[in-house]
Protein backbone atom coordinates (compact mmCIF):
# COMPACT_ATOMS: atom_id res chain seq x y z
CA UNK A 1 0.00 0.00 0.00
CA UNK A 2 1.30 3.26 -0.81
CA UNK A 3 1.26 6.15 2.15
CA UNK A 4 0.64 9.34 0.56
CA UNK A 5 1.74 12.54 2.06
CA UNK A 6 -1.66 13.33 3.18
CA UNK A 7 -3.33 9.69 2.62
CA UNK A 8 -3.14 6.91 5.62
CA UNK A 9 -4.92 3.95 5.61
CA UNK A 10 -7.85 2.83 8.11
CA UNK A 11 -7.15 -0.88 8.29
CA UNK A 12 -6.00 -0.98 11.84
CA UNK A 13 -5.20 1.60 14.41
CA UNK A 14 -1.68 0.79 15.00
CA UNK A 15 -0.88 1.32 11.14
CA UNK A 16 -2.87 4.38 11.06
CA UNK A 17 -1.02 5.97 14.02
CA UNK A 18 2.45 4.81 12.55
CA UNK A 19 1.45 6.38 9.10
CA UNK A 20 -0.01 9.80 10.41
CA UNK A 21 3.43 9.98 12.78
CA UNK A 22 5.69 9.37 10.04
CA UNK A 23 3.67 12.11 7.81
CA UNK A 24 4.04 14.70 10.67
CA UNK A 25 7.83 13.68 10.67
CA UNK A 26 7.99 13.63 6.62
CA UNK A 27 6.41 17.59 6.48
CA UNK A 28 8.94 18.43 9.22
CA UNK A 29 11.15 16.75 7.15
CA UNK A 30 10.35 18.62 3.76
CA UNK A 31 10.47 22.20 6.02
CA UNK A 32 13.94 21.82 7.45
CA UNK A 33 15.34 20.51 3.94
CA UNK A 34 13.08 21.57 0.71
CA UNK A 35 15.81 19.55 -1.52
CA UNK A 36 14.54 15.81 0.14
CA UNK A 37 12.22 15.80 -2.72
CA UNK A 38 14.73 15.36 -5.21
CA UNK A 39 16.98 13.35 -3.73
CA UNK A 40 17.71 9.94 -4.51
CA UNK A 41 18.30 6.81 -1.34
CA UNK A 42 21.40 5.92 -0.27
CA UNK A 43 20.04 2.22 -1.25
CA UNK A 44 18.55 2.61 -4.14
CA UNK A 45 19.72 0.42 -7.51
CA UNK A 46 19.99 2.44 -10.59
CA UNK A 47 18.47 0.16 -13.68
CA UNK A 48 20.14 -0.28 -16.50
CA UNK A 49 19.01 1.82 -19.66
CA UNK A 50 16.24 0.02 -20.60
CA UNK A 51 15.44 -1.41 -24.02
CA UNK A 52 12.38 -3.12 -25.60
CA UNK A 53 10.03 -4.99 -23.36
CA UNK A 54 9.90 -8.38 -23.83
CA UNK A 55 8.86 -9.91 -20.29
CA UNK A 56 6.92 -7.87 -17.50
CA UNK A 57 6.96 -8.83 -14.07
CA UNK A 58 3.61 -8.57 -12.16
CA UNK A 59 3.55 -8.28 -8.35
CA UNK A 60 0.19 -8.03 -6.00
CA UNK A 61 1.21 -6.85 -2.76
CA UNK A 62 -0.83 -8.97 0.49
CA UNK A 63 -3.98 -7.31 1.59
CA UNK A 64 -4.63 -9.72 4.26
CA UNK A 65 -6.52 -6.81 6.52
CA UNK A 66 -9.24 -6.86 2.89
CA UNK A 67 -9.76 -10.09 1.64
CA UNK A 68 -12.24 -8.62 -0.92
CA UNK A 69 -9.75 -6.33 -2.22
CA UNK A 70 -7.14 -8.25 -2.20
CA UNK A 71 -8.90 -11.60 -4.45
CA UNK A 72 -10.09 -8.30 -6.82
CA UNK A 73 -6.61 -7.33 -7.20
CA UNK A 74 -5.43 -10.84 -7.60
CA UNK A 75 -8.07 -11.32 -10.63
CA UNK A 76 -7.23 -8.31 -12.17
CA UNK A 77 -3.18 -9.01 -11.75
CA UNK A 78 -4.55 -12.68 -14.08
CA UNK A 79 -6.50 -10.36 -15.99
CA UNK A 80 -3.40 -7.71 -16.97
CA UNK A 81 -1.33 -11.03 -17.21
CA UNK A 82 -3.82 -12.23 -20.07
CA UNK A 83 -4.09 -9.54 -22.17
CA UNK A 84 -0.43 -9.12 -22.20
CA UNK A 85 -0.03 -12.69 -23.03
CA UNK A 86 -2.38 -12.32 -26.10
CA UNK A 87 -0.26 -9.46 -27.64
CA UNK A 88 3.39 -11.91 -27.20
CA UNK A 89 5.00 -10.56 -23.91
CA UNK A 90 6.20 -13.10 -21.32
CA UNK A 91 4.46 -12.48 -18.35
CA UNK A 92 5.58 -13.79 -14.50
CA UNK A 93 3.68 -13.32 -11.84
CA UNK A 94 5.24 -12.69 -8.17
CA UNK A 95 3.88 -15.57 -6.13
CA UNK A 96 0.93 -14.50 -3.51
CA UNK A 97 1.98 -14.28 -0.09
CA UNK A 98 5.32 -12.76 -0.30
CA UNK A 99 6.33 -9.55 1.62
CA UNK A 100 7.81 -6.45 -0.49
CA UNK A 101 11.39 -7.12 0.35
CA UNK A 102 10.82 -10.83 -0.71
CA UNK A 103 9.03 -9.90 -3.63
CA UNK A 104 11.86 -7.43 -4.95
CA UNK A 105 14.41 -10.41 -4.38
CA UNK A 106 12.15 -12.57 -6.34
CA UNK A 107 12.05 -10.45 -9.18
CA UNK A 108 15.57 -9.26 -9.29
CA UNK A 109 17.08 -13.46 -9.36
CA UNK A 110 14.38 -13.18 -12.62
CA UNK A 111 15.05 -9.87 -14.39
CA UNK A 112 16.45 -9.66 -18.15
CA UNK A 113 17.82 -6.25 -19.67
CA UNK A 114 14.44 -7.02 -21.45
CA UNK A 115 11.85 -6.47 -18.26
CA UNK A 116 9.67 -4.70 -16.62
CA UNK A 117 7.85 -4.83 -13.69
CA UNK A 118 4.57 -3.35 -12.16
CA UNK A 119 3.16 -3.50 -8.95
CA UNK A 120 -0.98 -3.41 -8.65
CA UNK A 121 -1.95 -1.68 -5.45
CA UNK A 122 -5.21 0.26 -3.58
CA UNK A 123 -4.40 2.95 -1.96
CA UNK A 124 -6.19 3.95 1.19
CA UNK A 125 -7.71 7.60 3.21
CA UNK A 126 -9.46 8.38 6.12
CA UNK A 127 -12.20 10.33 4.45
CA UNK A 128 -13.96 7.89 1.89
CA UNK A 129 -14.09 10.23 -0.64
CA UNK A 130 -10.85 10.32 -1.79
CA UNK A 131 -10.81 9.27 -5.20
CA UNK A 132 -8.17 8.35 -7.87
CA UNK A 133 -5.79 6.54 -9.73
CA UNK A 134 -2.13 7.27 -9.87
CA UNK A 135 0.89 5.48 -11.23
CA UNK A 136 4.05 6.10 -9.17
CA UNK A 137 8.07 6.51 -10.97
CA UNK A 138 10.83 6.46 -9.63
CA UNK A 139 11.42 10.08 -9.22
CA UNK A 140 14.56 12.30 -11.97
CA UNK A 141 13.22 9.21 -14.56
CA UNK A 142 11.85 11.01 -17.67
CA UNK A 143 11.13 8.00 -19.47
CA UNK A 144 9.55 6.79 -16.40
CA UNK A 145 7.22 9.19 -15.81
CA UNK A 146 6.32 9.01 -19.69
CA UNK A 147 5.62 5.48 -19.17
CA UNK A 148 3.30 6.64 -16.19
CA UNK A 149 1.30 9.41 -17.81
CA UNK A 150 0.57 7.11 -20.94
CA UNK A 151 -0.08 4.08 -18.60
CA UNK A 152 -2.76 6.07 -16.19
CA UNK A 153 -4.21 7.85 -19.66
CA UNK A 154 -5.16 4.65 -21.36
CA UNK A 155 -6.74 3.18 -18.01
CA UNK A 156 -8.94 6.63 -17.62
CA UNK A 157 -9.59 5.93 -21.38
CA UNK A 158 -10.96 2.51 -20.67
CA UNK A 159 -12.85 3.72 -17.68
CA UNK A 160 -13.72 6.87 -17.27
CA UNK A 161 -15.76 6.98 -14.42
CA UNK A 162 -12.12 6.54 -12.33
CA UNK A 163 -10.34 9.93 -10.99
CA UNK A 164 -6.96 11.09 -12.20
CA UNK A 165 -4.61 11.31 -9.91
CA UNK A 166 -1.87 11.64 -13.06
CA UNK A 167 1.76 10.37 -12.45
CA UNK A 168 3.64 11.14 -9.50
CA UNK A 169 7.34 10.67 -8.57
CA UNK A 170 7.89 7.95 -5.37
CA UNK A 171 9.22 11.09 -3.42
CA UNK A 172 5.52 12.59 -3.56
CA UNK A 173 4.95 9.65 -1.01
CA UNK A 174 5.53 9.81 2.67
CA UNK A 175 8.56 8.03 3.32
CA UNK A 176 10.02 9.55 0.47
CA UNK A 177 10.85 6.87 -1.88
CA UNK A 178 8.97 3.54 -3.15
CA UNK A 179 11.62 0.54 -2.82
CA UNK A 180 9.74 -1.14 -5.54
CA UNK A 181 11.06 1.22 -7.73
CA UNK A 182 14.34 1.88 -5.92
CA UNK A 183 15.69 -1.76 -5.53
CA UNK A 184 15.02 -3.45 -8.52
CA UNK A 185 17.79 -3.73 -11.24
CA UNK A 186 15.14 -3.19 -14.23
CA UNK A 187 12.56 -0.65 -14.83
CA UNK A 188 9.68 -0.57 -12.66
CA UNK A 189 6.46 1.94 -11.93
CA UNK A 190 4.07 1.21 -8.76
CA UNK A 191 -0.08 1.20 -9.97
CA UNK A 192 -2.67 2.61 -7.27
CA UNK A 193 -5.77 1.68 -9.11
CA UNK A 194 -8.09 3.25 -6.75
CA UNK A 195 -8.63 3.65 -3.23
CA UNK A 196 -10.41 0.77 -1.25
CA UNK A 197 -11.83 3.26 1.23
CA UNK A 198 -14.17 5.00 -1.31
CA UNK A 199 -17.07 3.09 -2.28
CA UNK A 200 -16.95 4.29 -5.83
CA UNK A 201 -13.20 3.05 -6.77
CA UNK A 202 -13.81 0.25 -5.01
CA UNK A 203 -16.79 -0.79 -6.88
CA UNK A 204 -15.44 -0.06 -10.14
CA UNK A 205 -12.23 -2.18 -8.69
CA UNK A 206 -14.88 -5.16 -8.59
CA UNK A 207 -17.20 -4.80 -11.35
CA UNK A 208 -14.65 -3.08 -14.70
CA UNK A 209 -11.55 -5.33 -13.76
CA UNK A 210 -11.42 -6.19 -17.18
CA UNK A 211 -11.73 -2.88 -18.60
CA UNK A 212 -9.31 -2.23 -16.64
CA UNK A 213 -6.80 -4.42 -17.37
CA UNK A 214 -7.31 -3.69 -21.12
CA UNK A 215 -6.32 -0.13 -19.75
CA UNK A 216 -3.08 -1.50 -18.34
CA UNK A 217 -2.15 -3.29 -21.23
CA UNK A 218 -2.49 -0.81 -23.68
CA UNK A 219 -0.64 1.31 -21.49
CA UNK A 220 2.57 -0.54 -21.43
CA UNK A 221 2.00 -2.42 -25.04
CA UNK A 222 -0.35 -0.94 -27.43
CA UNK A 223 -1.52 -3.07 -30.38
CA UNK A 224 0.21 -2.18 -33.64
CA UNK A 225 -1.90 0.13 -35.77
CA UNK A 226 -2.70 -1.61 -39.26
CA UNK A 227 -1.15 0.07 -42.00
CA UNK A 228 -4.20 1.11 -44.07
CA UNK A 229 -4.45 -1.20 -47.43
CA UNK A 230 -3.79 0.11 -50.94
CA UNK A 231 -4.85 -2.38 -52.91
CA UNK A 232 -8.07 -1.98 -55.25
CA UNK A 233 -9.81 -5.28 -54.87
CA UNK A 234 -12.38 -5.35 -57.97
CA UNK A 235 -16.26 -5.96 -57.29
CA UNK A 236 -18.62 -6.82 -59.35
CA UNK A 237 -22.69 -5.21 -59.19
CA UNK A 238 -25.58 -6.58 -59.64
CA UNK A 239 -28.61 -4.32 -60.32
CA UNK A 240 -31.83 -6.14 -60.86
CA UNK A 241 -30.62 -9.65 -61.02
CA UNK A 242 -27.80 -8.58 -63.71
CA UNK A 243 -24.42 -7.68 -63.62
CA UNK A 244 -23.52 -4.52 -64.19
CA UNK A 245 -20.68 -3.69 -66.75
CA UNK A 246 -19.22 -0.92 -64.48
CA UNK A 247 -17.13 -2.16 -61.28
CA UNK A 248 -16.25 -1.18 -58.37
CA UNK A 249 -13.35 -1.99 -56.08
CA UNK A 250 -12.74 -2.34 -52.44
CA UNK A 251 -9.97 -0.23 -50.46
CA UNK A 252 -9.08 -0.26 -47.01
CA UNK A 253 -12.12 -2.04 -45.94
CA UNK A 254 -14.79 0.56 -47.89
CA UNK A 255 -16.51 -0.27 -50.95
CA UNK A 256 -16.66 2.35 -53.58
CA UNK A 257 -18.98 2.60 -56.43
CA UNK A 258 -18.06 4.22 -60.04
CA UNK A 259 -19.58 7.73 -60.50
CA UNK A 260 -20.64 6.44 -63.53
CA UNK A 261 -23.21 4.01 -62.31
CA UNK A 262 -24.95 6.45 -60.35
CA UNK A 263 -25.24 9.12 -63.23
CA UNK A 264 -26.51 5.88 -65.40
CA UNK A 265 -29.30 5.06 -62.53
CA UNK A 266 -30.25 9.04 -62.75
CA UNK A 267 -29.23 9.34 -59.13
CA UNK A 268 -29.23 12.93 -57.80
CA UNK A 269 -25.78 12.86 -56.09
CA UNK A 270 -24.12 15.33 -54.08
CA UNK A 271 -20.24 14.50 -53.85
CA UNK A 272 -19.68 15.62 -49.93
CA UNK A 273 -16.57 17.61 -49.46
CA UNK A 274 -14.30 14.82 -47.26
CA UNK A 275 -15.10 11.98 -50.04
CA UNK A 276 -12.42 10.61 -51.75
CA UNK A 277 -12.12 9.99 -56.10
CA UNK A 278 -10.21 7.34 -57.27
CA UNK A 279 -9.34 6.90 -60.88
Amino acid sequence: MIFESSHCPEDSRVETQFCQNLVAQANVDRAITPERSTSISPDSIRPKPSQAIQQIILFTPSRASNPQIQAALVKLQNQVAAELRSRGFTVQSVPTGLDSASAIAWINRRATPNTFALSLQTDAFLNPDARGTAAFFRAGDPQRQQQAEELVKRILRNVPTLVDRGARPDTETAFGRLPFVRQLSVPAIVLSVGFSTSPQDRNILLTRSSAIAQGIANGLAPRPVQARSTTQVPIRIRLNGELSENQGFILGGNAYLPIALLNGLAINFQRPKTAQLFT
